[in-house]
């Protein structure tokens, strides 16, 4: 390494937020032959506040993994893992309704036209069909179904965009293999104290309970809520976001499968709340969000255990949620990453995908001890970029909601949003129109079934879309629908992918059939 660089980086907290960052940091500095580019310590705490047991994610997160030559087979094997084609909605908009939210792209553009603004004047025009029937994802994702995206660009297949289900303990302990075999250290030990350098307040060494003492010329804050070094040592500036996102705690509780694992995420309202059921290969997690204040845990987890009475469940694990995020989340040589750096409820299953942003960005403004201030700067102003986007899309479904039942869904009524929230459904609700900005994570076609299915419709369509006559669009699209039901009436299910591709060792596979019954939480 150039000299003044950085030679020393301790990672506190040993959770996934701990191990991500050291499998990225030693797969881009790695050590070759006599040469050590980086030296990476994880100090494993205990956890105070365990993990939740199974985490939905985003596309990117394959990604994420090609790029650390992980294989993906392997992963997924040995973390329960499930494909995952679609987030499903059920109550959002109104009781009754429910819409399925495809990753991948709905529908085709004609000349430089949106899909959407098509079929806006479509459904004007009184077309009986869902915007989800344009969506091989969504559509695909109903029947159970799942196949590997087609790398001909000419395939619809091609349009199949997937993430995943984890086992979070599992992919926590993947991610600690992977590190430690590339040459990352651990020590297990509790945070005693910090020595702090009286002119500069950069944090010199750790100490820790057994006596020993760990220095670096790097600290990044793994230790997610706690926030040990950010909150306690650092004493970052922390904006709370609990006034957007009510809900301060969650149970989770798992049970046993009794059919098939389905390929999607569920997203179902409840009257105190909002519930989350993950599928992984041979277990379904549930994990109720509720508001405290509203609700005594007691309460939530009286009326949890009802709900799965009749089934075999784990031990419920209780959680809190403090939503907010620290502003700077890069200061002096310490650096907070994932909850550390910011949290809030889980509606957009970005948890792991703020983990791998956050060490990337890292990456690519690595500090030189000559010239850290730039870094530092751009790292916290694109990290503030990025919550504020994750933080918009996630509150979308408030945001859009109209039910006043309870009084949990009365005061989402009168919260005031956003202004660029604001900005962006307003732009939307006259014509359809989006905003696409810097450190966007989520991709316009995602906005728009969200805008859709959420039942925020454009009060009229782009005037270009006129120029094609209604009876040949209508052909084109229904073309294309016919097309999207054929090519799902091909795929495999979901589970016959699974156990030819990846069988965990104690998955058990058979016909779906319980779990899609209603969870009637408070």
């Amino acid at each position: 390494m150039q000299e003044g660089m950085v030679k020393k980086v301790v990672i506190v907290g040993g959770q996934a937020s701990g191990w991500i960052c050291a499998a990225v940091l030693a797969n881009s500095f790695p050590n070759t032959g006599e040469t050590q580019n980086l030296e990476i310590v994880v100090l494993e705490l205990p956890n105070t506040q365990p993990q939740a047991a199974a985490e939905s994610t985003l596309p990117a997160l394959v990604k994420f993994h090609e790029q650390l030559g992980i294989d993906e087979q392997q992963l997924m094997r040995e973390t329960q893992a499930c494909f995952k084609i679609a987030n499903e909605f059920v109550g959002w908009h109104s009781q009754d309704d429910d819409f399925m939210q495809g990753l991948g792209t709905q529908g085709s553009t004609l000349g430089f036209i949106a899909f959407h603004q098509f079929f806006c004047k479509m459904r004007a025009a009184g077309s009986p069909h869902a915007f989800e029937s344009y969506s091989l994802t969504a559509m695909a994702a109903r029947g159970g179904k799942f196949a590997r995206p087609d790398k001909d660009s000419a395939s619809l297949l091609s349009t199949l965009d997937y993430a995943l289900h984890l086992d979070l303990g599992l992919y926590t302990q993947f991610m600690k293999r992977y590190a430690e075999k590339a040459g990352v250290s651990c020590i297990s030990a509790k945070l005693k104290n910090v020595k702090l350098a009286q002119d500069t307040g950069n944090i010199l060494a750790l100490i820790l309970d057994d006596g020993q003492r760990l220095e670096a010329d790097l600290f990044l804050d793994c230790s997610e809520q706690e926030a040990l070094l950010t909150n306690r040592v650092i004493k970052s500036e922390f904006t709370s976001w609990a006034h957007w996102f009510p809900c301060d705690s969650s149970i989770e509780i798992s049970t046993a499968n009794t059919g098939d694992p389905l390929p999607y995420t569920r997203y179902l309202t409840q009257p105190n709340g909002w519930t989350q059921a993950i599928s992984l290969q041979s277990q379904s997690n549930h994990r109720f969000h509720f508001q405290k204040s509203l609700m005594s845990a007691d309460q939530a987890e009286k009326l949890v255990l009802e709900n799965f009475a009749d089934m075999a469940v784990s031990e419920l694990r209780h959680a809190s949620i403090s939503a907010g995020i620290h502003t700077n989340p890069w200061q002096r040589n310490c650096i907070a990453i994932g909850h550390s750096a910011g949290r809030y409820e889980a509606l957009t299953a970005t948890y792991l995908h703020q983990i791998y942003t956050g060490i990337l960005r890292l990456v690519q403004l690595f500090p030189h001890a000559a010239s850290n201030e730039l870094a530092r700067l751009e790292y916290n102003r694109l990290s503030m970029i990025e919550n504020g986007n994750l933080r918009d899309y996630a509150l979308l479904p408030y945001a859009l909601n109209t039910s006043s039942d309870t009084e949990f869904w009365q005061q989402r009524q009168s919260c005031v949003l956003p202004n660029s929230l604001s900005h962006r459904i307003e732009l939307f609700r006259e014509s359809g129109r989006l905003i696409h900005t810097e450190a966007e994570v989520f991709a316009p076609h995602q906005w728009v079934s969200a805008f859709l299915g959420l039942g925020c419709w454009p009060e009229s369509h782009d005037p270009f879309a006129d120029m094609i006559p209604p009876e040949k669009l209508g052909e084109h699209y229904e073309t294309m629908r016919q097309h999207i039901l054929q090519t799902v009436d091909s795929m495999p299910e979901h589970y016959q992918v699974l156990a030819r591709f990846c069988p965990a060792d104690t998955a058990r596979i058979v016909n779906y059939n319980s779990l899609k019954g209603e969870f009637n939480g408070p």
